[in-house]
C-alpha cells in the first residue's frame, strides 16, 4: 500500500489509458452538440458512444450479452 502515495495524476493516466492517452475522453467532453442533433463516436468493433444536445452520454456495446 505504500505505493499508493507515489501515484500522480500523470502516472495514473499513462497506466490506465492506451498510448494515445485521454484524447478521446477529452474530445467527447469538449464536443458541443447542436440542438436537434447528437454526436457519435465509433469505439471499435461494435461499440459506439452517443452524446445528446443536453450533454447526456450513452455508451453502447452491441456485442455485450451474447
Amino acid at each position: 500500500m505504500s505505493k499508493v502515495k507515489s501515484i500522480t495524476r500523470e502516472s495514473w493516466i499513462l497506466s490506465t489509458f492506451p498510448e494515445w492517452g485521454s484524447w478521446l475522453n477529452e474530445e467527447i467532453e469538449q464536443e458541443q452538440v447542436a440542438p436537434g442533433t447528437f454526436a457519435m463516436w465509433w469505439l471499435g468493433c461494435t461499440g459506439i458512444w452517443l452524446k445528446s444536445e443536453g450533454g447526456t452520454n450513452v455508451c453502447v456495446d452491441f456485442e455485450c450479452g451474447k
